[in-house]
Order: C-alpha cells, then sequence, then structure tokens
C-alpha cells in the first residue's frame, strides 16, 4: 500500500457504545458534565464543543446514568484530545474527542465499572 498509512490501536480492551443517558462529571472543579461516546475496563472517551477552554488538569471523574452516580472519583489521565469536526466553517467552535485512561481504581470501583459496562452497554465498537 503505497501513500497510505496503517493506524494501530494499541488498546488492551474493546469499547462499549454507551446509551445517551450516561454522562462524566469531570473532576476537579465538577462543572463539566459530558455524555460518554464509549467506554471500556481501560477508559472511555466522550466528545465536547472546543470554546477555547481546553479541558486541563482531570484528575478525576464520576459516571452518571439515568441520573444517578453509578461510579464515583475514578482517577484518570488524558489520553488524547483530538478534532473531531467535520465542518468547514470557521470561528465556530469545533467538535473534539477527548480519550481518558483510568488510573488505580478501588476493588469497588472496578466492580461497579465492569456492572456499568455489563448491563448499560448498546454494543461493542
Amino acid at each position: 500500500m503505497t501513500g497510505s498509512k496503517k493506524r494501530v490501536d494499541r488498546r488492551k480492551h474493546k469499547r462499549i457504545l454507551m446509551s445517551k443517558q450516561t454522562f462524566a462529571i469531570l473532576k476537579p472543579d465538577n462543572s463539566f458534565m459530558v455524555p460518554l461516546v464509549d467506554i471500556s475496563p481501560g477508559g472511555f472517551s466522550f466528545k465536547y464543543m472546543d470554546s477555547r477552554d481546553q479541558l486541563h488538569n482531570i484528575s478525576a471523574v464520576s459516571i452518571l446514568h439515568d441520573g444517578k452516580c453509578v461510579l464515583k472519583d475514578i482517577p484518570v489521565k488524558t489520553i488524547s484530545d483530538i478534532s473531531a469536526d467535520t465542518s468547514k466553517s470557521k470561528g465556530q467552535p469545533k467538535l473534539r474527542r477527548h480519550s481518558m485512561k483510568f488510573q488505580k481504581m478501588t476493588p469497588d470501583q472496578a466492580a461497579r465499572l465492569e456492572n456499568l459496562i455489563k448491563n448499560r452497554a448498546l454494543r461493542k465498537k
């Protein structure tokens, strides 16, 4: 294949698409709530509109489903923040995709995450 790059997927776990009722509250300030796109035992991703306020210093997340907190204060680390915008319009906020990796969880958090994935997932990606 001349001239094309092959993308290597380094994920250890399959992504699971989440229902539209699943959100992450980004910490430390609790002021930013985003809908999850997908999740796995290793991490999750979400999309957001870039309003020049890049997401910095996210240290933990809580995950809500159907208005209930199902996971609280899970330590996370940003893996990537890339453009997801297909729009060509200038001057408008751009859609971005942010991916995060779960850091060390308690056994209770890990069990709750496993339950969330098993019971609330739409399908594997």
